[in-house]
């Protein structure tokens, strides 16, 4: 009897359902039919808060890689953890900068190299489309052309004839320097029969070992425990690209064939583009900046967003071919959570569907035992667990 007469006020559904939704509304069609066949730059208006990446998870089919391209890199950082939460995460990868600051100052950040050489990996690799997520200046910055990273790539697999010899002259060769324990990208060490590697490509190191000449087993492990973590079969293992030679330095979206771009603001994008060009052609320049040649130029920018698929959600131009939305921002609440609930059934009375998302399961407890104490009508949402 008790079960009987608790309050059935949510129901639970996955993300990825969320976002599928999309796929119901009119314009989706639209954006399908314009990304295989583009003309012109397509505007998309009335878009807003996580709308948009809700709509671009549901246009996401694996056939093409996207290109979310935002003016700045909090943008870029609060786009990608929506699109990790309605997609698999494996589907979407984050783009960073190679530079702590402005590329004008120099001073790379090994975490961030880190992060694109895994990136540029991932798309070289070919295997399947992603979305990529990344900012103004990450996105202007070069990478290493396609040749220049399968020749400075060691792909090494368990059952593979290889001598350590062999490994550990390639990893000279890459520049890596051999440690007693490995704690930072581009070290290596070796113990009897294991040669342990901290590859540009991954965030944490690798631990081969050999049986005579042959890879018995691959792990991913803990440099700060030594545990291992994960095995493996296969590995590439990159150097830093940014210390290799390299006769031609191209932007990402060359490793891709049919690139779609989604922008926040191409009049913006590309002015961002245009002043780090200026910036580094100074003569007063840092020490260690980087020359402007390692960086796509604004006109270089548009000429690609022009042969290509480019959806702009932005407000700073108005462009000939748009599609319209009419998103709205939810109310501000401020902890009313009486009006939280007067709100959710006002729009389940016009017909409406609420969803609520939840960052973890105390927080959705939380939520439930909140409206379960509220009088009067019951507040129907559905939950989506984010976790």
């Amino acid at each position: 009897m008790e079960q009987t007469s608790e309050k059935k006020n949510k129901t639970k559904s996955k993300p990825l359902v969320f976002a599928n939704i999309y796929k119901t509304h009119p314009n989706y069609t639209a954006i399908c039919n314009y990304v295989q066949k583009p003309k012109g730059i397509m505007q998309l208006r009335g878009l807003g808060h996580s709308a948009t990446p809700l709509l671009l998870a549901a246009a996401f089919t694996e056939a093409q890689h996207f290109f979310v391209v935002l003016t700045h890199k909090e943008e870029a950082a609060y786009f990608f953890d929506d699109l990790q939460r309605v997609l698999p995460p494996e589907q979407s990868l984050f783009f960073p900068s190679s530079y702590k600051r402005a590329p004008k100052f120099g001073n790379t950040d090994s975490a961030n190299i880190i992060l694109r050489t895994e990136v540029l990996n991932k798309v070289s690799e070919n295997k399947r489309p992603y979305i990529i997520v990344t900012w103004a200046e990450a996105f202007a910055e070069k990478v290493t052309e396609s040749s220049n990273l399968e020749q400075n790539t060691l792909h090494i697999s368990v059952g593979e004839k290889v001598s350590m010899d062999f490994v550990t002259e390639m990893l000279a060769e890459y520049d890596f320097e051999r440690a007693d324990f490995v704690y930072e990208p581009g070290q290596y060490s070796v113990r009897g029969g294991i040669i342990d590697i901290f590859s540009f490509a991954h965030d944490r190191p690798y631990r081969i070992d050999f049986f005579d000449d042959e890879v018995e087993s691959i792990r991913i492990f803990n440099p700060e425990n030594q545990l291992s973590v994960a095995k493996l079969e296969s590995i590439s293992i990159i150097p830093n690209l940014h210390k290799t030679e390299c006769s031609n330095y191209v932007p990402i979206w060359d490793f891709t064939e049919k690139p779609v771009f989604w922008l926040n603001s191409t009049t913006l994008i590309s002015d961002k583009i245009n002043t780090i060009g200026q910036e580094l052609a100074q003569d007063n320049k840092d020490e260690g900046s980087p020359e402007p040649d390692y960086f796509v130029s604004s006109s270089n920018f548009n000429r690609a967003i022009t042969q290509h698929a480019t959806l702009d959600f932005g407000l700073a131009q108005k462009q000939a071919n748009y599609l319209q939305f009419s998103i709205r921002p939810q109310p501000e609440f401020n902890k009313n959570f009486e009006l939280v609930a007067d709100v959710l059934q006002k729009q389940t009375a016009n017909g409406f569907t609420n969803y609520i998302l939840t960052d973890n399961i105390k927080q959705a407890d939380r939520i439930d035992a909140i409206f379960d104490a509220q009088q009067g009508s019951e507040t129907e949402f559905e939950q989506l667990d984010t976790l």
